[in-house]
């Protein structure tokens, strides 16, 4: 007997934009080597939500689970909820911060960590265990995993144990914030460092300002794990990371030990992945 299409749903739901995942449900299980779509919407897109909900419904079947974390507003959240309830008579589950998941120990005040955070965290330590798997009972290996979203956040790892990180405002949090609280200064979009070490227009010497104190953060993460343990890993994420990336990079241009930096592109939904992929969907 053919078994009947299914698959399961994880959210992203952030700041200003909403990230989708689909897994497909097998015989064996959950596949998780190779989700089978994935879509993003705008935060003001959220009714075309329930549109992508019909689209996956067609292709894919039923919906045996559909996970989610959000830091947006309750009532997108309620909208989001209510469009699923309403296309495949199923509500989400939202998911919260905990002390202990997949091996990896939470020093961070639960009530206080953003869902977002600790489920990029899992995502980049799903990575780095699976790339260092003799390694990540060494209390010797460390990475950093840095988002550079609205907030710039970034989180230690040290083994086994989250230690917790630092917030700062975003790059277009920074950018806003100069233009609205000052009378003549411009509203910049951009973020192109300036070649010159001086920078010698204002436009560019409010981009590199920006970019060398987001890098200068960044910088000081890493001085500060490297005290006391090793020369991080650094898993980056986020629109604007490739100039900042740059500019770390030419810090330690003429040092011998460089940290490795990894890109990632959706570190929540690859933490969502991994925490429920233990679960029995077959």
């Amino acid at each position: 007997m053919q078994q009947s299409k299914a698959f399961v749903l994880l959210i992203d739901s952030g700041n200003s934009r909403i990230k989708c995942r689909v897994l497909r449900v097998t015989v064996q299980g959950l596949d998780t080597e190779n989700y089978v779509d994935e879509f993003v919407l705008n935060n003001d897109q959220y009714h075309l939500f329930e549109r992508e909900l019909k689209k996956l419904q067609r292709v894919f079947g039923r919906a045996l689970g559909i996970f989610a974390i959000s830091v947006a507003s309750l009532s997108l959240r309620t909208n989001l909820d209510e469009m699923c309830i309403k296309v495949f008579n199923r509500s989400i589950e939202w998911l919260r911060v905990e002390k202990s998941s997949l091996y990896l120990n939470n020093h961070y005040d639960v009530q206080q960590l953003g869902v977002d955070r600790w489920y990029g965290v899992l995502g980049a330590y799903q990575h780095y265990s699976s790339m260092y798997q003799q390694m990540v009972a060494n209390d010797k290996t460390a990475f950093l995993y840095i988002s550079f979203g609205t907030a710039t956040t970034i989180d230690a790892v040290v083994g086994n144990d989250y230690l917790g990180g630092v917030i700062l405002p975003g790059v277009r949090l920074m950018q806003k914030s100069l233009y609205h609280g000052t009378a003549q200064l411009p509203d910049v979009h951009d973020l192109v460092i300036s070649k010159d070490i001086f920078p010698r227009n204002t436009q560019e010497a409010i981009e590199t300002g920006i970019v060398r104190a987001q890098a200068g953060a960044v910088l000081r993460q890493i001085q500060t794990i490297q005290q006391f343990h090793c020369l991080p890993l650094l898993y980056i994420s986020g629109g604007a990371r490739n100039s900042v990336i740059t500019e770390i990079q030419s810090v330690f241009s003429n040092q011998a030990d460089i940290p490795k930096v990894i890109e990632l592109e959706a570190p929540v939904l690859d933490g969502l992945m991994a925490y429920i992929a233990s679960r029995n969907f077959s």
